[in-house]
């Protein structure tokens, strides 16, 4: 970009040839009760003039710099492609300000003041440029319709290709940031974007786009940096969450020789098998494993399940000595953390469960899924569930908790059976969000609330998918991530109001695939 200044007002104009930086004190009436007082203010003005800089860390991001006479902030008013908005900086007298929100391909205008706690001010400065267009490799989101009314405030995160990328109500991107290699999630965690990918490192990002710290296993083979981390895990994988001491909750993986099912549609004798289990993981901010929570220690392998026997996710993986065939037992694809109770809250795909573990005792509290094919020994830690087998859910991705204590989940429903029961007819197989509570008390659960059942035509989404409650307007963000049964389109994020009315749908026409959406409010100025 090309970055110039002019300023707003002359009698401050350090490029007209005067030396003399001086301007007289300025006088004002103080307390109105002190009446015809006047104080003197010491004049402020700008000893270094405010320059837009470019950021190579993010884009649509811009540096302001300026250097004040004395401590003092910075007001700067925004105007981009039909947008304006406010932000400060933070008292100092050497400014170095992070503008957000930009819009790709457009005219910036910044109008630069700076401010004393005392009342002083300097002429304003503007400051004005163009933007850079978006990479010629970013996909194109298409938003097929929109609600602004209804909307909730804010932006939507998401991990793109081989970018993460907020995105306004529009579809346009005001923010990204290019990262190594292919991404599971992108999440976002008390001001740094997180990312757990390639299925070994987890890579927290600030605003700027500076890599603020990396945990990295021995299978990643990028360039050494400072702010990284090696962790003795085996493997990083899926999801991840920051618990209240620093630390991080995060999903590994093991592979042990176990007695294990061979089919999944007829009862066989089980065979010795190399299965993978996912290995519940707490890590400090350095990588150093605190606990571990073995899934083969906590419940039955022999527990037969569709796609556990052939999944592909650890199929011949190079982490597992010669490449052996490897089961996919579990597939846990989410994890969340409930501060108030202690508790682990884990998505096992390849179970079609949701499981509530203790991180204090370490034991599994219960199970939610369907009530076929548990082993005595796992029996009486599952949770009967809804009689109506379309309450049930199947292949889930992207279980929270709520505040209410509920639980979200989007339930991909792939078949629509487990596993020794026949798969429903493709008609019958859809996808769609839900909230379910729990009752330990009864040993029950049941749904709440669901979209995407209902609708005229519901839709499948086989692989990935999530779901979040919006906390200013009550409505949910549903994406389906692989929406494999709608023509041309990839991937898809709905916006759904109370009363289940889609106010925003944004598609993905590109051939690529979003993990999940994140929706972000009060990050970027002016949404």
């Amino acid at each position: 970009m090309l970055l110039f200044a002019h300023w707003a007002c002359t009698g401050n104009d350090k490029t007209s040839g005067d030396d003399d930086d001086t301007t007289p004190p300025v006088s004002h009436t103080g307390d109105p009760t002190h009446t015809g007082e006047t104080v003197e203010v010491e004049p402020v003005n700008f000893t270094a003039d405010p320059v837009l800089r470019d950021n190579p860390d993010a884009g649509l991001t811009a540096w302001v710099d300026a250097t004040l006479s004395r401590d003092g902030w910075l007001e700067l008013d925004v105007e981009i492609d039909g947008l304006s908005w406010t932000v400060q900086s933070e008292p100092s007298e050497v400014q170095s300000f992070l503008l957000l929100g930009l819009r790709p391909d457009a005219d910036l205008v910044v109008t630069v003041t700076g401010h004393t706690e005392d009342g002083a001010s300097t002429d304003p400065v503007v400051l004005t440029d163009r933007t850079d267009p978006l990479p010629a490799d970013m996909y194109v989101r298409r938003v097929a319709l929109s609600d602004p009314s209804r909307m909730e405030p804010g932006v939507t995160l998401l991990g793109e290709n081989t970018y993460v990328v907020m995105v306004d109500a529009d579809g346009v991107p005001c923010w990204y940031r290019s990262t190594v290699g292919a991404r599971q999630t992108v999440d976002w965690y008390d001001g740094v974007v997180g990312i757990v990918g390639d299925r070994n490192r987890i890579d927290l990002l600030d605003l700027s786009g500076a890599l603020t710290r990396r945990i990295y296993t021995d299978s990643f083979l990028g360039v050494p940096v400072p702010e990284a981390f090696r962790t003795d895990a085996l493997a990083l994988h899926h999801d991840m969450r920051v618990l209240p001491n620093g630390n991080l909750l995060a999903l590994s993986i093991e592979a042990r020789d176990v007695l294990y099912p061979v089919s999944e549609s007829v009862l066989r004798v089980p065979e010795v098998s190399n299965v993978a289990g996912d290995v519940i993981t707490e890590l400090t901010p350095e990588g150093a494993i605190v606990a571990e929570w073995p899934l083969h220690d906590l419940l039955n392998p022999l527990r037969v399940a569709y796609d556990g026997v052939r999944g592909d996710y650890w199929e011949e993986s190079s982490l597992f000595e010669g490449g052996d065939f490897t089961s996919d037992w579990t597939h846990t694809n989410s994890i969340d953390y409930d501060p108030a109770t202690d508790t682990i809250l884990l998505s096992l795909r390849h179970q079609d469960a949701i499981v509530s573990l203790s991180r204090a005792t370490g034991t599994i509290n219960w199970i939610a899924a369907p009530d076929v094919n548990w082993l005595p020994d796992d029996q009486a830690l599952v949770l009967t569930p809804p009689a109506d087998p379309d309450d049930q859910f199947y292949h889930q991705h992207h279980a929270s908790f709520t505040p209410r204590g509920t639980v979200l989940l989007f339930d991909n429903g792939n078949r629509r059976a487990s596993a020794l029961e026949d798969p429903r007819p493709a008609e019958e197989v859809f996808s769609r969000a839900m909230e379910i509570s729990i009752d330990e008390v009864t040993g029950t659960w049941q749904v709440e609330w669901q979209w995407g059942l209902d609708r005229a035509s519901p839709e499948f989404a086989g692989s990935l998918g999530g779901v979040q409650e919006l906390p200013q307007t009550g409505n949910h963000l549903v994406t389906f991530g692989n929406a494999s049964s709608t023509p041309g389109v990839y991937a898809r994020v709905y916006e759904v109001a109370p009363d289940d009315t889609v106010v925003w749908q944004l598609d993905l026409d590109s051939d690529d695939a979003w993990f999940r959406a994140v929706h972000l409010t009060g990050v970027i100025p002016g949404r």
